[in-house]
């Protein structure tokens, strides 16, 4: 590699992000036709607005989420023109150790099948909890039936870790 990608590359690498290097596309959602604004280098990184400039406007916020949490996590920063963002999917290992108590709790308590669901290590019960017509309250009261567990102060805790709690109560 020449001096001077080296130079620039590195200066990529080091230096903060900013939402003006990225190129900005703005069209319109395929659903009522709103005006949005995405950035193709982020997967699924997009916002609406009642005109293209608003939506733009409404981009920023998202774009500095997106940042903070790449960070938070770790994990690398699309470079402005760096092409199009491609999906990461969430590992599940933690969750794929728990069978068979996952795929119960999925069918007896959620009335689903674990199989169809897209759950992650990262997943909490509240993305399932609309599922039951009670939410929150009625899966905590399901729970404590089925299991004997009060999973109250635990509720908010991925899955896996609420899962644990409820395998180790079991025992």
């Amino acid at each position: 590699m020449s001096f001077f990608k080296r130079l620039f590359a590195s200066k990529r690498r080091t230096s903060e992000p900013k939402f003006e290097d990225y190129r900005i596309q703005t069209g319109y959602t395929n659903a009522g036709g709103f005006e949005e604004s995405s950035i193709e280098e982020f997967f699924a990184l997009g916002a609406t607005g009642a005109t293209h400039n608003e939506a733009i406007w409404n981009l920023r916020p998202e774009f500095e989420k997106r940042i903070a949490y790449l960070k938070e996590r770790g994990e690398p920063i699309p470079l402005p023109g760096s092409g199009k963002g491609r999906a990461r999917f969430a590992a599940n290992d933690q969750i794929e150790v728990l069978r068979p108590l996952i795929d119960e709790f999925w069918s007896e308590i959620l009335g689903t099948s674990y199989s169809t669901s897209c759950v992650s290590n990262e997943s909490r019960l509240s993305t399932w909890d609309h599922y039951l017509s009670g939410g929150r309250a009625e899966l905590i009261q399901k729970v404590k039936e089925r299991y004997g567990v009060n999973i109250s102060s635990c509720y908010d805790e991925p899955i896996p870790a609420v899962l644990r709690r409820i395998r180790d109560a079991s025992r």
